[in-house]
């Protein structure tokens, strides 16, 4: 965990890791991806009070699927962060703790290196 996740964030990351053990350990080995790098940095989602939005923006992947990453688009990468967050929700019960600004954000984009400056 090199970018140093805060308290919540590293919850969430163990939560993620219980739900792909107990859900998918049937793809093998669980792999912890984040989609920008854990040191991502967007003035925009700083200008929200969101601290570290690299360390939310993370899926858990078969080590076959992340060993692959570069294969795969954005939309592809999108699509997995997305179902996750449905995927959450139905085995904890409760809303991710992802903050909806780094959600709307992430849905907003067009790609990685399109930058959105205003709401």
């Amino acid at each position: 965990m090199n970018g140093n996740p805060s308290a919540a964030q590293k919850r969430f990351h163990d939560e993620l890791r219980r739900m792909y053990f107990e859900t998918q350990s049937h793809n093998g080995i669980g792999e912890l991806h984040h989609i920008w790098g854990s040191k991502m940095k967007c003035k925009l989602l700083s200008e929200a009070g969101i601290d570290k939005p690299g360390e939310w923006l993370v899926i858990m992947l078969p080590k076959t699927v992340h060993d692959n990453i570069k294969s795969y688009t954005f939309e592809e990468e999108r699509e997995y962060f997305m179902a996750q967050q449905r995927e959450y929700f139905q085995f904890y019960h409760k809303e991710s703790p992802v903050p909806e600004e780094v959600v709307k954000y992430y849905k907003m984009l067009n790609s990685k290196q399109q930058v959105i400056r205003h709401w």
